[in-house]
């Protein structure tokens, strides 16, 4: 593993801790949020999925669910789950009803765009993508900024940038405004959600 990942990304519990005082009451809006948008029966790919809370708090018996992660240290949690490790940068992703993405698009920057390219190759139906655009990375209080940018480096996108509203939006609406079916804001306003339909 890269050593240059951060704690929570390679230890479990810290990222779920760290996730759950982020969304704080709205934890479980986070995915149910996007549940809303599948129907009962859909196959799912969740990429980047981590602790796979969205299969644990939202899609748990309704759904043929598989998750895809690039980090074996989350995916111990989960081995009773169909979760596999991939190399999303550079592997297939699994060909699924609707292609999942929560809080991670930003770890692929400057390169996202392939990344969403991918993820509709993919998708039979839909693309859905949750992304946060409250973020303490961009703090104005600057021990709470470099904090968050030294122990959140999951090795692949810099270390300081992270979406904010306008800059998520104009990358839809620019790169993918014929495709995009809904957009909403989740997870008490903290999350900005982009349903796009295949290709």
């Amino acid at each position: 593993m890269n050593n240059s990942v951060s704690l929570i990304y390679r230890v479990n519990t810290v990222y779920s801790l760290l996730i759950r005082i982020l969304y704080g009451k709205h934890f479980l809006e986070r995915y149910k949020s996007i549940k809303e948008y599948i129907p009962r029966g859909a196959s799912v790919a969740d990429i980047c999925s981590g602790d796979c809370n969205l299969y644990h708090y939202a899609l748990r018996g309704r759904n043929n669910y598989i998750g895809v992660d690039m980090n074996p240290s989350l995916n111990k949690k989960n081995h009773i789950i169909n979760q596999t490790k991939i190399d999303v940068i550079n592997d297939p992703l699994p060909i699924s009803d609707f292609v999942i993405m929560q809080g991670s698009l930003y770890q692929f920057f400057p390169d996202h765009k392939k990344m969403v390219d991918k993820m509709l190759k993919s998708a039979k139906q839909k693309v859905i993508i949750s992304e946060p655009v409250i973020n303490l990375v961009n703090s104005s209080y600057g021990l709470i900024s470099y904090l968050s940018k030294h122990t959140a480096n999951s090795a692949i996108a810099p270390k300081s940038f992270r979406f904010t509203k306008s800059l998520l939006n104009n990358f839809f609406r620019k790169n993918y405004k014929d495709l995009i079916e809904n957009t909403s804001f989740a997870a008490g306003g903290r999350d900005m959600l982009f349903i796009l339909r295949a290709k």
